[in-house]
């Protein structure tokens, strides 16, 4: 589990590290996913950004703007 970005009433973000499925000879790259949950009210949102061969770590900075940009949308809905 990571610190959590301070968004809703309560939040984790977790993050998962393992190899990828397909290999570079020679060479083991892991692949790393975040999952993050917030909660706001009586409502829970999970947002889950994957990893993939091309880019196997997860852009923090563009995973927390899109968390924020969440939980405002679902705040302004509320």
């Amino acid at each position: 589990m990571l610190d959590p970005i301070g968004v809703g009433d309560e939040a984790l973000l977790i993050e998962q590290t393992e190899p990828l499925i397909e290999q570079p000879k020679n060479r083991e790259i892991r692949a790393t996913d975040q999952l993050a949950v917030f909660r706001v009210g009586d409502t829970v949102v999970s947002m889950e950004l994957n990893a993939t061969p091309f880019t196997p770590v997860v852009d923090e900075p563009n995973m927390e703007r899109l968390i924020r940009a969440a939980h405002r949308r679902l705040a302004d809905w509320r």
